[in-house]
């Protein structure tokens, strides 16, 4: 069990780094959907806080399913967070988006991917620019 904030984030990680393989293959999928109004097209991705699935917001195809985080982190992972006095949305957060940035960049390197941003969904009022890595408004775009 994590005694230290740091090994939770560092057990995070490696859940987040077994799957990215799995989220790249459905990065590269999205990227040769046909898009509307392509020109001007924008990627959205939205992240469901409560079971972290992780959808395309066109195409509405799930990248990572319901619950694939939290059984991949185990009640352990959860429960030691809680005892610790962490607040792991907060912690999940700032690991996820990144990581999520970081596999859309290796995915779409070699194509005009356009603007993209990934946000929670109906429950945050950010989203997080995968070009630029920042925060910005949920509206700002």
């Amino acid at each position: 069990m994590a005694e230290t904030k740091e090994q939770l984030r560092t057990e995070l990680a490696a859940v987040l780094e077994a799957n990215s393989g799995r989220l790249k293959l459905s990065i590269q999928e999205e990227l040769q959907r046909p898009k509307r109004n392509e020109d001007r097209f924008e990627y959205r991705f939205e992240i469901d806080p409560f079971s972290f699935r992780i959808s395309s917001c066109s195409s509405e195809e799930t990248f990572l399913p319901d619950d694939w985080l939290i059984e991949a982190l185990g009640d352990c992972w959860f429960d030691c967070a809680d005892e610790l006095g962490i607040n792991w949305d907060a912690l999940i957060a700032d690991e996820l988006f990144p990581w999520f940035s970081e596999t859309w960049r290796n995915a779409s390197s070699n194509l005009q991917s356009g603007r993209a941003f990934l946000f929670f969904h109906g429950y945050h009022a950010r989203q997080f620019n995968l070009g630029s890595q920042t925060w910005c408004p949920l509206g700002d775009f």
